[in-house]
């Protein structure tokens, strides 16, 4: 798990809503990673714009693609456990450069994860981490 505290400046915005977000996105698009929403995990179900738009479409796809190769199964199982919990993280990142992903909750410096949020992202990781060393093994 990545914990890394980004301290944002004075900046004059008369509301700093979704600036934390923007700026962890930029980063990491900055560093070579492809960004994806955090409920992209739960499915287009979960869309109110993913039969709308063809770009949102063809960003799930790439997404499951992309956990798809990375857990090598189907992805109900982990998005039923997700829903138990409900605090999916904000972001999905992944390089193809080096194989490297994860998932990311941002904060600003006064606010705290919450416990569901925690819970999620352990368990998302643990079921992949899980999955992963199966099917290595078979």
């Amino acid at each position: 798990m990545l914990i890394k505290e980004i301290k944002l400046k004075d900046y004059p915005y008369s509301s700093r809503k979704g600036l934390s977000e923007r700026i962890v996105k930029n980063y990491f698009l900055k560093s070579g990673f492809e960004v994806f929403k955090g409920n992209y995990i739960l499915g287009r179900e979960f869309s109110s714009n993913y039969y709308l738009y063809e770009n949102v479409q063809n960003k799930y796809r790439r997404f499951e693609q992309i956990i798809q190769q990375k857990i090598g199964i189907d992805l109900d199982f982990v998005r039923n456990s997700i829903l138990k919990i409900q605090g999916v993280p904000d972001f999905f990142v992944y390089r193809k450069l080096d194989d490297k992903s994860f998932f990311v909750e941002v904060k600003l410096e006064n606010e705290q994860i919450k416990q569901r949020q925690y819970d999620c992202i352990c368990l998302v990781e643990d079921i992949i981490n899980i999955l992963k060393h199966v099917l290595n093994y078979y």
